[in-house]
């Protein structure tokens, strides 16, 4: 996500070199602000929650919304 934001303001500057249209500058600071946002989600759920570690000894993924859901099997039949 950081490299997206970075990418973006890349491009920004570029924009501006150019001078192209607001509409894009616009829809493309919202991607910016959305993303850091979510950088800042992650970064401060990783710091308050510890690492899962399956029967692998490997980290297993998370949850961000309900950290203690699992995944269920679904039985169709």
């Amino acid at each position: 996500m950081e490299q997206a934001v970075r990418f973006l303001i890349e491009k920004h500057r570029e924009v501006d070199a150019r001078a192209e249209g607001d509409a894009v500058m616009e829809r493309e600071q919202k991607q910016i602000e959305t993303l850091r946002e979510k950088v800042k989600k992650l970064k401060s759920w990783l710091k308050e929650n510890e690492e899962k570690i399956g029967r692998s000894g490997k980290p297993r993924k998370s949850n961000l919304t309900d950290n203690e859901s699992a995944k269920m099997k679904s039985f169709t039949g």
